[in-house]
C-alpha cells in the first residue's frame, strides 16, 4: 500500500533510513523537511504494516527563475528489497528522451499501451 506518511510515521521512517543507508545518516534531513516546510509531498509504501521504501518530492525553485519544480529526495527502501536493476518511465519517448532517458524497445509491459 502505498499513502501518504504522517508525523507518527517518522520514527519508523528514521529505523528504514538507518537501515538502508548505514554510513549516512539522512533522519536530519527528512526530519527538516517534514518539520519546516509545507511544500512536501512524502510518501511510503507498507506492506504487512511494515515500511518498506519511501519518496519525497519538495516543491522548489530553480535559481531566480519563477517556474516551480518538484526535487525528488530522499529516497529509501529497505535493503532487502533493492532488488530493482533499472527504473523505467512508461511515457513519450521525444519527451522523456529531452531529460536523459533512452527508449526501450524490447519491454514488455503487462497490459496495452497506445501506440500514440
Amino acid at each position: 500500500m502505498i499513502r501518504e506518511v504522517k508525523p507518527n510515521d517518522l520514527q519508523y521512517l528514521k529505523t528504514l533510513y538507518e537501515a538502508a543507508f548505514l554510513d549516512e545518516d539522512l533522519t536530519p534531513l527528512l526530519f527538516a523537511l517534514h518539520e519546516k516546510t509545507t511544500d512536501i509531498q512524502s510518501f511510503l509504501y507498507a506492506k504487512n504494516e511494515i515500511i518498506l521504501g519511501h519518496i519525497a518530492f519538495t516543491k522548489c525553485r530553480l535559481g531566480k527563475q519563477k517556474r516551480l519544480v518538484a526535487l525528488l529526495g530522499p529516497l529509501c527502501v529497505m535493503p532487502k528489497n533493492q532488488n530493482i536493476e533499472k527504473v523505467l518511465v512508461l511515457g513519450d519517448p521525444l519527451y522523456y528522451g529531452r531529460l536523459g532517458f533512452l527508449k526501450e524497445d524490447y519491454i514488455k509491459p503487462p497490459y496495452s499501451i497506445p501506440s500514440k
